[in-house]
């Protein structure tokens, strides 16, 4: 899979050369630091990105939907517009059309408010913005009753849109991304037309991928939360539909509240993982990875490594617990029903990354890959993962999440083999 990464028209744009799955992805971040009524009128402000959508044609071509990330590190609730089915010029012009169409001016506002207010008034909403609302209401609970979101909608006003996209621009957080197997005319064409997209209150800064690289080293200054030097396991190796579904019920396994509950408190607990961590290609997660560190004061640290170490080696070994293996698969697939308290974070994340990350996913469908999950899944996808604490140091990667950190500081770290 080779992945070409370029800046148009202060876009980013992600191509990944890929016969399957043939799809794009829109996605805009929604990062903290914002405050709280500027968060809950962000579903409300993208409602009116919905709305320029041709009610006919969007329906076929588009799908809408939101998750929340507030693991580790920092919080971010993303907004994402996928194709369900394969990526096409009519689909992509649709796309850049809408794009183009976000109220500028108050006329147009108005116009675009009073369609969003009949839909929700009338209950006619179209099959597409039922699934963003639904996302909607699971990312922000506090949206619950017509009236409400009648009320709400009504605060709105145009001054907000314009400051949303200038914030979100200003921080590279609109990424369109192709999954596609292109020729290079093709792929000329569609670059053509993300440099002819009109940015919606005015043209938006150049945007600014910060990044210093070094040999094995890669650094990320956008986590303020983060105040201690993380280590983030990673390897190249990809995985498989059932071995990504296996991958997330062993960070189940190893973190659950048995043996996490004391790491498990508060945003910052210093526990992370998923598939694939880029600062570049953070969006294309077939690679797994885990991180013990941030937040976690030093002697926790140390035991929590022991422990994880312990337990790695027990799967290794196929000495599960048989019993705490088939509650976490029985909390995933309840997981609908789960509260979003701190023991359950893991089977909450395994539902929003695996089940709904980058594209529409069947549940039921994800739900029968599940099923087929056994202990001796768990040892393969370990023995995977285990395979980086023996592997070379040159072939080993580290992403350092740092806050911030000065490049001699890096250069020590560099000369530290001791990973463990």
């Amino acid at each position: 899979m080779k992945a070409k990464k370029m800046i148009i028209n202060n876009i980013e744009l992600l191509y990944i050369k890929n016969s399957n799955p043939n799809t794009f992805h829109l996605e805009f971040n929604f990062n903290a630091g914002y405050n709280h009524s500027q968060k809950s009128q962000v579903p409300h402000i993208l409602e009116h990105l919905i709305a320029t959508f041709p009610k006919e044609t969007s329906e076929k071509f588009l799908r809408f939907g939101a998750y929340s990330n507030a693991n580790t590190f920092y919080e971010r609730t993303r907004f994402f517009i996928t194709s369900p089915k394969e990526f096409s010029k009519e689909c992509f012009d649709i796309l850049v059309n809408s794009i183009s169409k976000m109220p500028n001016y108050q006329e147009d506002f108005k116009i675009q408010k009073k369609i969003i207010e009949t839909e929700i008034t009338n209950k006619s909403i179209r099959p597409s913005i039922q699934i963003f609302e639904k996302a909607l209401k699971e990312t922000f609970p506090d949206i619950k009753d017509t009236k409400e979101h009648l009320g709400e909608l009504g605060s709105i006003n145009i001054t907000d849109i314009q400051e949303f996209y200038r914030k979100n621009y200003t921080k590279n957080n609109l990424r369109i991304i192709i999954c596609a197997d292109f020729s290079d005319t093709e792929l000329e064409y569609f670059i053509k037309e993300i440099d002819k997209i009109n940015l919606p209150s005015g043209k938006a800064p150049i945007i600014n991928l910060p990044a210093i690289n070094q040999k094995d080293f890669s650094t990320l200054n956008n986590s303020k939360t983060v105040d201690e030097i993380c280590k983030i396991f990673h390897t190249d190796q990809s995985l498989t539909e059932k071995e990504r579904a296996a991958f997330y019920i062993l960070m189940s396994y190893l973190f659950r509240p048995k043996i996490g509950k004391a790491f498990l408190r508060g945003r910052n607990t210093g526990i992370l993982y998923g598939i694939n961590f880029s600062p570049h290609l953070n969006t294309i997660r077939n690679h797994p990875f885990f991180v013990i560190g941030s937040k976690i004061k030093s002697e926790n640290k140390n035991k929590f490594k022991k422990i994880i170490n312990d337990e790695f080696s027990k799967v290794k070994n196929n000495k599960i617990d048989v019993q705490a293996f088939e509650v976490i698969k029985q909390n995933i697939k309840n997981s609908e029903k789960i509260t979003r308290e701190s023991t359950e974070k893991i089977v909450n994340f395994y539902r929003e990354d695996f089940f709904t990350y980058g594209r529409v996913r069947n549940y039921q469908e994800s739900l029968k890959i599940l099923d087929t999950i056994s202990i001796k899944d768990l040892t393969h996808i370990a023995k995977k993962i285990l395979f980086l604490e023996k592997c070379d140091y040159k072939a080993l990667r580290f992403y350092i999440l740092i806050f911030p950190i000065r490049i001699n500081k890096l250069k020590l770290i560099a000369s530290n083999r001791n990973y463990a």
